[in-house]
């Protein structure tokens, strides 16, 4: 809802796409998955979860990357599943048809639902079957239909297409209000994990990495054990406070590393967005 991505449906239409593209021919693997994939998916479900609340510019999703390192992979499977989106919704369109007893062949041309007959079926399935599943202007999904439409049936049709609209419109709402603090916690947690992975690595020989004194980092530690108690969130708290002990449990060494500085302010951040939350 807040990032503008269908979790229902999130790594599908990449997978259907790898399925018939690498681990058969690509005809023989259309025909497995309209045989043995398609009637076992919620396709209703995937394609009413789309239309409502896919953003397909991911406006939000764009800005929260920037929080992490570049070249998240996670950020371009995403991508290549939205890509691969547009190809794969006629193939929902028509097993959610057949589900309704309908003769395909007679409803679809070309892949898409012809729109003359979508006057011909229920408001909330003409939604799920013009063209453009994103669409949400009446005359765009209707162009040049020839005849007499109900004026119930076109009111009922008007409100459903305007439902992505609203949600929109309440997700830049949100985003007024929270993006800023959950850019900055994402970004708190990525630095907190690359400052404590590269512990691991860090060795006395390497003197630029350790510049803080095991004093500082210790009264520190003690300071956001202290400052810990104000989190809400039990799982949260007991995962900051783990990680501050895990940072701060230094033995034999004079100096610590500088990441374990940072990390501990990176915990502080966290707190205190949580705190504010």
């Amino acid at each position: 809802m807040i990032l503008g991505i269908n979790q229902l449906t999130t790594g599908l239409f990449r997978t259907l796409n790898e399925l018939a593209h690498e681990q058969y021919n690509f005809s023989d693997g259309l025909n497995l998955i309209s045989d043995r994939i398609m009637p076992g998916l919620p396709v209703m479900e995937i394609l009413h979860t789309l239309r409502i609340y896919h953003d397909s510019r991911l406006m939000y999703l764009n800005k929260l990357e920037k929080a992490f390192p570049a070249g998240n992979s996670a950020f371009l499977f995403l991508r290549e599943d939205v890509d691969c989106m547009q190809e794969w919704i006629p193939l929902l369109q028509k097993e959610f048809l057949r589900r309704h007893g309908l003769d395909v062949k007679g409803f679809f041309t070309e892949e898409k639902f012809i729109p003359d007959l979508l006057p011909a079926v229920r408001p909330d399935m003409a939604v799920l079957l013009q063209a453009d599943l994103f669409n949400t202007d009446i005359e765009t999904m209707l162009g040049d239909v020839q005849g007499k439409i109900d004026g119930q049936w076109l009111n009922n049709v008007k409100a459903l297409l305007e439902a992505p609209l609203k949600i929109s419109n309440l997700r830049q709402q949100i985003w007024k209000l929270i993006g800023q603090p959950v850019y900055e916690q994402t970004a708190g947690f990525v630095e907190l994990a690359l400052a404590i992975h590269s512990l691991s690595g860090a060795t006395e020989a390497d003197e630029s990495a350790f510049s803080a004194k095991i004093t500082k980092v210790r009264q520190q530690g003690a300071h956001l054990s202290h400052t810990l108690r104000s989190v809400r969130d039990d799982s949260m708290r007991q995962f900051l406070i783990d990680t501050v002990q895990y940072l701060t449990q230094l033995r034999t060494m004079e100096k610590a590393p500088i990441n374990i500085i940072r990390a501990l302010k990176d915990i502080e951040k966290i707190a205190r967005l949580e705190e504010q939350a």
